[in-house]
């Protein structure tokens, strides 16, 4: 089967298991062999799968999948609360700059530019001098996280609304972000790199290569599904990069296909079904001796694989986060 074909089928049936996780209230997040899927609320994991969900509907020109974020979100909304010009969503008492910020993208991805510039404002009043709240009100004395996150919605809108305030916001960002060690976050190659095409700093491609030479430390054969696709989105989002990946494009492209091979090694399809039904055909276990779902390894698998139809069609990527 041509490549293209393949991931296209491979991305479809992902698409398919992730329809099958709404409920009309929520989506099942957790499933374990010979238990009844967990009812466990995620809320960033709601949001993800609900910005998931509308680029697949693009991407795959299925209706279903889009109408499904829509009721998904509707619910969403429900638990927003303004400030002035700020918005920001209140679950179970807590609200997140990871929260926010997601809101803030799919208000964008849904082409709604008053809300989106709303969302952003809460991020706004979440930067703090030399630190970042995580949560909403600011906390500035709770460590900061979600940095990345934070930087590509304020890049995203940004580029949409010629915002000079948010463009700022996100280089303030940056800034923090590189006085702090590299931990793993395939968001933060995107982010940098988008930085360095708004403001050509030779720091913000170091640090998205930095973060690009992480991923590529462990053992590829020894990647969960979900570190594969954050590693496959790294990689992607490294392009044109290709001399961080490799010595030329060649070794580049080498190393995409392991990963995916990984990547699609721990997906459940008619062939390897990991003691799972039929069902289950189009999730991603965690790895061969774990063979648990969750909603994010699904996810993450997911919008690898429509990043890497993009690239090898040598299309812009629909969707980085």
């Amino acid at each position: 089967m041509k490549l293209e074909n393949e991931l296209n089928y491979r991305l479809s049936s992902a698409a398919d298991f992730l329809e099958s996780c709404w409920d009309g209230k929520q989506f099942s997040h957790e499933f374990t062999q010979e238990e009844k899927p967990s009812k466990k609320f995620h809320v960033l994991h709601h949001l993800q799968t609900i910005s998931v969900l509308i680029s697949l509907a693009e991407f795959l020109g299925r209706n279903r999948l889009r109408s499904i974020a829509d009721e998904a979100f509707e619910l969403t909304l429900s638990w927003k609360f303004n400030n002035g010009d700020s918005s920001f969503i209140v679950h179970d008492d807590e609200s997140f700059l990871s929260w926010n910020a997601l809101v803030a993208i799919i208000h964008l991805k849904r082409k709604e530019m008053e809300g989106a510039r709303n969302f952003a404002g809460s991020i706004l009043e979440c930067i703090g001098n030399e630190t970042i709240s995580p949560v909403y009100p600011p906390d500035f004395e709770k460590p900061a996280s979600s940095l990345a996150e934070a930087m590509l919605a304020l890049i995203l809108i940004s580029a949409k609304n010629k915002d000079d305030a948010l463009e700022d916001a996100a280089a303030y960002i940056a800034e923090i972000l590189l006085n702090q060690g590299v931990l793993y976050n395939h968001y933060e190659v995107w982010a940098f790199t988008l930085m360095h095409g708004i403001d050509p700093d030779p720091r913000y491609l170091q640090r998205a290569k930095r973060q690009v030479k992480e991923f590529q430390k462990p053992a590829i054969q020894a990647m969960t599904s979900l570190f594969a696709a954050c590693a496959q989105q790294a990689f992607l989002a490294a392009y044109p990069h290709d001399e961080w990946l490799g010595k030329d494009k060649k070794h580049a492209n080498q190393l995409h296909m392991e990963i995916l091979d990984q990547q699609v090694a721990l997906q459940v399809d008619k062939d390897k079904l990991f003691d799972w039904p039929p069902e289950f055909n189009g999730a991603f276990i965690l790895r061969k001796t774990r063979p648990n779902i969750r909603l994010d390894y699904v996810l993450q698998n997911a919008m690898a694989i429509m990043q890497f139809i993009s690239h090898l069609t040598n299309q812009k990527a629909l969707a980085i986060i």
